[in-house]
């Protein structure tokens, strides 16, 4: 077998075409300091694609019908998500991150929830993870200014951000097949799933 049809470097060559396309978007990537939550989250959104992309990649025994589409619904999320973030960086940005630190706040409030109903071996450890989370939101924004939203971050459902992003096919062929998949069993797994056989019983 040649080295180019080696798997392994297949999937390294993959890995390292991933890393450089990702490292030079970011480079051309003139941040405006004006808005510096614009350059953060366009650029923790394609570090994010490039992780799922190459995690995947690396991994070819996930790629089957119940594994895969738990990627790659992610990356399509992730894709339509960045697209709609760009018609309007400034605000939507900005809103991304508002609801990313109350979901943070939310989490806080059920550790420290969690707190009072543990065993006291355990409440030390949650007792500097609370402390922890509680310093790094403060370092956003202090918690009693944060808005918690339990619903979607941006207002609106996955496939009315994907019609006004121009990406409504996407939507249709990518992310609702495969967010069957991540949701329950679709019709292509049932049936790549061979059945259970039944013992039979003796006579």
């Amino acid at each position: 077998m040649s080295s180019e049809a080696n798997p392994e470097n297949l999937l390294q060559a993959l890995e390292e075409r991933v890393r450089q396309e990702l490292r030079l978007r970011c480079e051309a990537y003139a941040p405006n300091f004006e808005m510096p939550e614009v350059f953060n989250v366009l650029v923790a959104l394609l570090a994010r694609q490039a992780t799922l992309a190459i995690e995947l990649a690396s991994a070819p025994q996930l790629w089957n019908s119940h594994s895969a589409p738990l990627f790659l619904r992610a990356m399509a999320d992730v894709h339509i998500t960045l697209a709609w973030i760009l018609m309007d960086a400034k605000n939507r940005a900005r809103q991304y991150i508002e609801h990313g630190l109350g979901q943070a706040v939310l989490e806080l409030e059920h550790r420290k929830k969690q707190m009072e109903s543990s065993n006291e071996g355990d409440q030390a450890g949650l007792k500097d993870v609370i402390h922890h989370q509680q310093n790094w939101i403060d370092l956003q924004k202090w918690n009693f200014l944060v808005e918690v939203n339990i619903g979607s971050w941006s207002g609106k459902p996955a496939r009315e951000m994907a019609e006004e992003a121009g990406l409504i096919d996407i939507y249709n062929y990518v992310y609702t097949p495969f967010s069957q998949c991540v949701h329950a069993p679709g019709i292509t797994s049932a049936v790549s799933t061979p059945p259970l056989q039944k013992t039979p019983s003796p006579d």
